[in-house]
């Protein structure tokens, strides 16, 4: 279990290392791939309104609660109230 202060778990190909304090998860990395493996969703999110939405068939990057780019094998949809093509 990792509790407060751990920092490092070695496994046979290297480190991967981890930092938690105050119970919280505060720093991952690896000198390899860092892979978030889901069957289902694996979601990224900083404050209550950047989100980055991984699902089987689509990609949502959300910002500011209304805009938000989603790729889909079908397509890529733009929505926000103003969109820079430059």
């Amino acid at each position: 279990m990792i509790k407060e202060g751990d920092y490092a778990i070695h496994t046979q190909g290297g480190n991967y290392d981890l930092q938690v304090s105050e119970g919280k998860l505060h720093l991952m990395t690896t000198s390899d791939d860092l892979i978030a493996n889901s069957n289902v969703k694996v979601l990224v999110q900083v404050g209550s309104q950047s989100k980055i939405t991984v699902e089987p068939a689509k990609i949502k990057l959300e910002v500011g609660g209304g805009s938000y780019i989603e790729i889909t094998s079908g397509g890529i949809k733009m929505v926000s109230p103003r969109i820079d093509l430059n």
